[in-house]
């Protein structure tokens, strides 16, 4: 009777592990949708992404620059690496502002390290217009290829 009881308690404690298994899966595949996944083709997807959000708020996008990081040679070595991306702008007040709320709210892990935001009122055929110029750089964790 022992015996039974050990093997009915072992068998539930496989079925929590596998269940607590089963749930840390859906948050590691949670945490990785965050990050910019292994390749030249995603990164080009990214860019291409980027490039359409300037289409939607209606700015002119330069992407001046795409570097990775440096790491120290001190560093262990990394499963992932921090992307700099340096953008400029041109646009309304409202088209800039635009373009850096869907920065903001990219789905990946994006952190924003520096904004620049300049003003200036152009005559355009007796009429004044503002446009604005935004620079932008910022990080997003993409992984490495192991």
């Amino acid at each position: 009777m022992a015996n039974i009881t050990a093997q009915s308690s072992r068998k539930n404690e496989i079925k929590t592990l596998a269940k607590k298994l089963l749930d840390l899966n859906d948050k590691i595949e949670k945490t990785d949708s965050f990050i910019l996944l292994p390749g030249q083709e995603e990164l080009v997807k990214f860019i291409e992404k980027i490039e359409f959000m300037g289409k939607t708020a209606e700015v002119l996008l330069t992407i001046n620059s795409i570097e990775a990081e440096a790491k120290s040679q001190d560093a262990p070595a990394k499963t992932y690496e921090d992307l700099n991306l340096k953008l400029d702008v041109v646009g309304s007040f409202k088209q800039v502002f635009h373009f850096m709320s869907l920065i903001e709210n990219l789905p990946y892990h994006v952190s924003i390290k520096q904004v620049g935001l300049n003003g200036n009122m152009e005559r355009e055929e007796k009429v004044e217009k503002s446009v604005w110029s935004g620079d932008f750089i910022f990080k997003v964790s993409k992984l490495v290829s192991s």
